[in-house]
């Protein structure tokens, strides 16, 4: 995946256009679903130096800053002498303009974790950023709490839909030492600009003023549920293949009409498959879980949103997701769990 440094000072922003082509369902941010599009791809490239915001803040700690109402300093496109210029989200949300030359900057998400064992909290501020073309940027700053005001210390790196964009991020305890450590899962080996075909996952920690990886990164599958290898929707089993050394899938897909993902398991394997609640919050089905003995559980609205079992045989099972009520035939009716055989 590609890495940048997104550093909030006084630095220069160049684009160059690539073609790309890809097939997607869904149009989210980092988009895993299948359809065809023919998008160009703008690569960002930003040096790196040590910043401050301009927003007055509370005293106290890191967590009081509201980073969704909040003053960055953010490369100019050209517009600004110095070649800074000030970004000013209110309720995570900054635009100017109109396409193709309009821009747009979003805060999609705060974490609060200690990252450097000190006992006092960092903030790690998910963003989004659009600068009139098709690349759809995301990093993840990383601010530290000094002399009463929250300072940018440094980021992970911007990543594009497919290419390195953010999927999800997390806080967890340290495993060794005390703090937390940021779990940065992105998207990787992408088919064209919109499409991944795995997630990898790191955990990483500040060490001085760069984050640093702990342990090592997990890679799984993401499979598309009725979507076959032309890219083309079908009402046949979508077969999971997990890629090789692993038993973890993402199951992604539109369930407008029932759609089914099969796989091999064995008698005693513990299965458990979670659908992400924000999605299903939004999209409501049900997904039912049947092998060579019948039907082994149900998970999605009115249920739990985990299957958790023990498999009693040897042999092929199914995952079936099925809409729940009408559907809006524009809008689909979006699913993602996360299947894993152990």
């Amino acid at each position: 995946m590609r890495r940048g440094s997104l550093s909030f000072a006084a630095v220069a922003l160049t684009a160059s256009l690539l073609a790309a082509g890809c097939s997607s369902d869904d149009d989210t941010n980092s988009s895993k679903a299948t359809t065809t599009t023919a998008a160009a791809k703008a690569t960002t490239t930003v040096a790196a130096a040590d910043t401050t915001t301009t927003t007055s803040q509370p005293s106290g700690t890191i967590a009081d800053v509201d980073f969704k109402n909040f003053t960055f300093d953010y490369p100019s496109l050209g517009e600004a002498e110095d070649g800074v210029e000030q970004v000013t989200v209110t309720n995570g949300e900054f635009t100017r303009g109109e396409q193709p030359d309009s821009f747009y900057f979003q805060v999609t998400d705060v974490d609060i974790a200690d990252l450097d064992g000190d006992g006092v909290a960092e903030a790690a501020v998910s963003i989004y950023y659009n600068t009139g073309g098709s690349g759809q940027f995301t990093d993840v700053l990383i601010y530290r709490w000094k002399d009463s005001k929250p300072v940018y210390v440094t980021d992970d790196g911007i990543g594009d839909r497919g290419d390195g964009g953010l999927d999800n991020v997390d806080v967890a305890k340290a495993t060794s030492g005390s703090g937390d450590v940021l779990v940065i899962r992105r998207n990787a080996e992408a088919q064209g600009a919109c499409c991944p075909t795995a997630l990898e996952e790191r955990n990483v920690r500040l060490q001085g003023d760069a984050l640093a990886q702990v342990g090592t990164t997990t890679k799984w599958a993401i499979i598309r549920v009725g979507i076959n290898g032309d890219g083309e929707t079908t009402s046949d089993p979508t077969v999971v293949k997990f890629l090789p050394g692993t038993a973890r899938a993402d199951l992604t897909g539109d369930a407008t009409t029932p759609v089914t993902a099969s796989f091999d398991a064995k008698a005693g394997q513990k299965l458990e498959f979670t659908l992400d609640a924000d999605a299903l919050k939004d999209n409501p089905l049900v997904v039912e879980l049947s092998g060579p003995g019948g039907q082994g559980g149900r998970a999605g609205t009115d249920f739990d949103n985990t299957i958790s079992v023990t498999l009693p045989d040897t042999g092929t099972y199914t995952l079936q997701f099925t809409a729940v009520g009408k559907v809006d035939d524009a809008a689909g009716r979006y699913f993602d769990g996360d299947l894993r055989i152990g």
